[in-house]
């Protein structure tokens, strides 16, 4: 009898396990980096200290881009492969190119939920992605945005602080003159009126701003009439700091940003 209920709690609990495991390997969160991003191969870039909040807190498996188990994806510019490390001046190509590469991450993934954290020109990426393709829409459970133009900028607004951030960061090379997000994130173009128009039902979208942000402006960032929004003062410590990524950079902020992704959990800073 001993025996037969030893055998009986191990299966119960093999089964426990398994149903775990499901559950976990079936959530996957994506990040999207902002205009000229470096990372990965930037070693003190925010992307690396949110992927570390990720799997001390929440316990999502950190794998190769397109490791079947990969639960912390990296979002990829690149205009030959999803799964590429890209260039900085590829982030400039057009919004189509980078929601088919977002699409691409669905489709390797059919049967997982999605958790999107999208920092500047991500977080029109992210909404856009949903907006436009049916497959990101059913499937996403959460967007958050960070610092996002998501109303588009001015194009003719040659001192704009997107336009300024390029200028910065040297991402434009001579060698690829190819500039189309412009008029992709024109308050304007297509995709900014999808995000405006599209219900997102199927899906809980947060946006995050700073009011001291120098390169995306609080009105730029937020729609309030559609989406729930955080507002948060934040100062970039180190000298003529343009406090674009600021949020994402401090620990205590970062990881609240990650809990109102995952599970719901609203933030305590407010303007």
């Amino acid at each position: 009898m001993l025996k037969k209920l030893i055998v009986f709690i191990s299966i119960l609990v093999l089964i426990s396990c398994s149903n775990d495991i499901n559950h976990n390997d079936n959530k996957k969160i994506i990040i999207i980096q902002g205009i000229c991003s470096r990372y990965p191969q930037d070693s003190e870039h925010w992307g690396i200290k949110i992927k570390k909040i990720i799997k001390e807190n929440h316990k999502f498996i950190d794998k190769e881009t397109g490791n079947i188990d990969d639960q912390i994806i990296d979002f990829s510019y690149s205009r030959n492969n999803w799964k590429n490390n890209y260039y900085p001046q590829e982030t400039l190509l057009s919004i189509k190119n980078h929601i088919s590469n977002l699409e691409k991450i669905y489709e390797k993934y059919p049967k997982s939920e999605f958790y999107i954290l999208g920092h500047s020109l991500g977080g029109v990426i992210a909404l856009s992605g949903a907006a436009n393709s049916e497959k990101i829409n059913k499937q996403t459970k959460s967007i958050v945005t960070v610092s996002s133009p998501i109303k588009g900028i001015i194009k003719s607004d040659e001192n704009s602080g997107l336009k300024s951030l390029i200028e910065l960061f040297a991402c434009k090379s001579k060698e690829n003159d190819e500039i189309k997000i412009w008029d992709d994130i024109s308050n304007e173009s297509k995709f900014i009126k999808q995000i405006s128009d599209h219900d997102f039902k199927n899906t809980k979208v947060y946006n995050i701003v700073n009011k001291y942000d120098l390169v995306v402006s609080i009105e730029s960032a937020k729609l309030e009439k559609k989406f729930p929004y955080f507002c948060i003062n934040e100062v970039d410590k180190e000298l003529f700091g343009l406090n674009h990524s600021t949020l994402l950079d401090n620990n205590v902020i970062s990881t609240e940003i990650i809990n109102l992704l995952i599970d719901d959990k609203k933030i305590l800073h407010d303007c």
